[in-house]
This record gives C-alpha cells, structure tokens and sequence, in this order.
C-alpha cells in the first residue's frame, strides 16, 4: 500500500484552500475507501459525478477556492486504493464555467507556470478547454466545459493523480 500523503495534494491546493489544508491531512494514497470514511466521519457522502451520475462516490461536498464552491472527489481504483482526486464545479451557466475555469487557471499558472499542454475543441454548441500541468509526482488537468445552449453540459474541473514512479511504487 502506498503511503504518500493526500497532503502532496494539499500542497498544490492548500494555497488555494481558505482556511488552510487541514482536511486532507487525514487521507493517504493507497488507503481503503472505508478507512477514507472512518477518517472523515459524517463528512464523507456518496454523491454522483458530473460526468458519471449513474455511480457513487465518496466526496466532501463543499471548499470554497477563492469564491468558487468545489465537490472534493476521491477516486479509487479497483483494488480499492485511493488514486485521485477532483474538485467539480457544476457551473449554472456557461459564463460561471468560464469564470471559475479563468480563476483556477489563474492560480495553477500562478503556481505552476504555464501548462505544458492545452487544448480547445467546439463541440456543437460547446468549448472545451483543457490544461495540463506535470510534478515530480502528480499530474493536475483543468477542465472546463461552456455551452450557451445546454446548461447541464457546464463545468469545470480540476483532477490530481498521483503519478506512477518506481519510487512512490516502493512506499
């Protein structure tokens, strides 16, 4: 089981956090998703993704990142280890998708730098844009999604996934 800390997560979102990163300091990658529950109790719920409402996952439904309320997402993967984390924005509209993707971006670039790899497609209606960032150890994707037309397609996303390295593979 790996024992890398959540607080490497916390590390790139705690400056962004009000209040400070003490929530993540109780979750580790590699842990159950029972141990995540026992660590957080009542705060965990089972809530739908954006993206994928037909399954439950364990998320803390409410942080605020300078004025944009975020789900907090823990992802674990089938041998039932915490692998990644995504805070979700579901935007009402597509001007609240754009604002808060400008807003995340601009506080990764502010931490990062630029990312190495952006994108923007149409999709009918819809833009999508999306950004990457790489770490020693993780890799952060901001995605953002604004359509004029269809207010349920409007999000914006940010995910943290620890990356594989012969390292972390040994803790």
């Amino acid at each position: 089981m790996h024992t890398v800390s959540v607080c490497a997560i916390a590390v790139y979102i705690a400056s962004f956090v009000q209040g400070g990163s003490g929530v993540w300091g109780k979750a580790h990658w590699g842990m159950s998703q029972d141990a995540l529950m026992r660590q957080y109790p009542g705060a965990v719920k089972l809530l739908p993704r954006m993206l994928d409402q037909a399954k439950l996952y364990p998320a803390l439904e409410s942080i605020e990142i300078s004025g944009v309320r975020l789900r907090v997402f823990f992802d674990f993967g089938q041998d039932d280890h915490l692998r990644a984390v995504t805070l979700e924005h579901g935007a009402p509209d597509a001007r609240a998708a754009v604002d808060c993707g400008v807003t995340l971006l601009g506080l990764l670039t502010k931490k990062y730098g630029p990312g190495y790899k952006r994108d923007r497609l149409r999709l009918g209606s819809s833009t999508l844009t999306t950004e990457q960032w790489q770490t020693p150890d993780s890799v952060i994707d901001l995605t953002v999604r604004a359509d004029p037309l269809v207010t349920k397609l409007n999000y914006c996303m940010v995910g943290y996934q620890a990356r594989r390295t012969p390292e972390a593979d040994s803790l």
